[in-house]
């Protein structure tokens, strides 16, 4: 026989975890590539940025692929671009926005929130 006790502390649990399962993903982040290149930005000193070449180098990507990927960072404002001339050509360099580090952190909690209910534990 269960308890009141035993009963209710179940049912709290179970709400925990469906409310731990439930944690909302941020859409733009939900990309793997997405969020690796957050990551990367979010990586760098305070007021760090880095270049288009050495984001691709460091990520394996094609230019065409990490282009895509940063503009629509960018045009959420999760990203930010400077463009500077650099002898013949113009270089970008990119860093993470205030509103990218709130959205990383975010959706970085949601997703621990969402592996600790598997794992049966509290975030």
């Amino acid at each position: 026989m269960v308890t009141p006790d035993a009963a209710h502390a179940r049912e709290t649990a179970t709400a925990m975890m469906r409310d731990s399962l439930l944690t909302p993903l941020d859409p733009v982040l939900a990309d793997a590539t997405r969020l690796r290149l957050m990551a990367a930005l979010i990586g760098l000193p305070e007021r760090g940025r880095i270049s288009f070449t050495a984001l691709r180098d460091l990520l394996d990507m094609t230019d065409g692929n990490l282009g895509m990927h940063l503009r629509v960072l960018v045009e959420m404002g999760y990203a930010g671009v400077v463009k500077e001339r650099g002898g013949r050509r113009i270089q970008s360099y990119y860093s993470a926005t205030h509103q990218g580090h709130a959205a990383f952190e975010a959706h970085v909690a949601a997703l621990e929130a969402i592996i600790a209910a598997a794992h049966g534990t509290t975030p």
